[in-house]
Parts: structure tokens; sequence; C-alpha cells
């Protein structure tokens, strides 16, 4: 079974996406994931942007969040 997802953020300057999943080695970035679930999968999403001052210094905004899918067969 596969799962869409999409994120979408409205920020300035533009964020940045990256996922995550049990059984994956390297996260994936970009807006849209499709997520190959088989029993039990934690996907997490971290956006983040820096924002750039006009005296050099930044600042970095970011957010995580997980989701648990549970895939449950029935006979």
């Amino acid at each position: 079974m596969t799962i869409s997802m999409n994120c979408s953020c409205d920020s300035n300057p533009a964020s940045s996406y990256s996922w995550s999943m049990t059984g994956f080695s390297s996260p994936t970035t970009g807006q849209n994931l499709e997520v190959p679930v088989q029993n039990t999968t934690t996907v997490t999403l971290t956006i983040s942007n820096t924002m750039q001052f006009s005296s050099g210094n930044t600042e970095q905004g970011r957010r995580e969040i997980s989701f648990v899918f549970l895939l449950w067969y029935i006979r």
C-alpha cells in the first residue's frame, strides 16, 4: 500500500521540506511524498527556513511533526 502526502507552508523566505521514514536510510526532500506502508511506518516531516537580517545575523525557524501509519489486514 502506498500513501501520498503533501505539505505546503506560507513563509517568507520559502521553507524547505525534509521527510524521513522508518526503514529508509536517507531523507527525502520536497513538498510531496509517496510512502510505501508495510505494517507500521513512522514518517517525520521537518519544515525549516532561514531569515537573514540586514545586519548579517540569521535566524532559523524549524518545525517537526511525526505521523504513525498502522496497516491492518482484515481477513
